[in-house]
């Protein structure tokens, strides 16, 4: 009778194991944002989400029909003073790329997009509190120029570049 017991305990577990883990709805929903790149699933990743699940999904490619494509913060340090901004970099890349290809990337979705970045930044820069305050007000001070550097350089579809950049001596803006 225990050895009866045993068998039946294995291949419960044995097909239990095999049986799906999500609902076909659910199955099908993650199917369907894999398969097209709409302005729903775009605006969840640059709105909606936090920076971490935001790195998270960008990782994994998911949803695979958006460009996760990034040259991080481009022309600036990555990590300026040690401060990591490159999280913030790359979901403001994502959102430029992808509202492009949506052709929805307008002025309006521009000043969302940027908006975006800088609460990112200072997102970022409120870990550096307390007897570290002083970190969090040059966090911030930093994260305001590359701000201000995408609002002014940052470029537009069928745009020029705004800068040049002259051998190693620096970046010269246009105007």
């Amino acid at each position: 009778m225990k050895a009866l017991s045993t068998i039946f305990a294995v291949v419960f577990v044995a097909t239990t194991a095999v049986l799906p883990t999500s609902t076909p709805t659910k199955a099908l929903h993650h199917l369907e944002n894999r398969a097209t790149c709409t302005s729903a699933v775009t605006d969840n990743p640059i709105f909606a989400v936090s920076i971490g699940i935001f790195e998270k999904s960008r990782n994994a490619k998911d949803p695979s029909c958006c460009n996760w494509s990034s040259d991080n913060c481009s022309w600036s340090p990555d990590k300026p003073d040690g401060f990591n901004f490159i999280p913030s970099c790359h979901r403001h890349d994502f959102g430029y790329r992808n509202t492009k290809a949506q052709k929805r990337f307008t002025s309006d979705m521009r000043t969302r997009i940027d908006d975006n970045f800088k609460k990112d930044l200072y997102k970022y820069c409120s870990q550096f509190s307390g007897i570290w305050s002083f970190k969090g007000v040059e966090c911030r001070r930093i994260a305001d120029i590359y701000v201000a550097f995408v609002q002014k350089l940052g470029k537009r579809e069928g745009d020029e570049l705004g800068f040049t950049l002259r051998d190693n001596s620096g970046l010269i803006i246009d105007e």
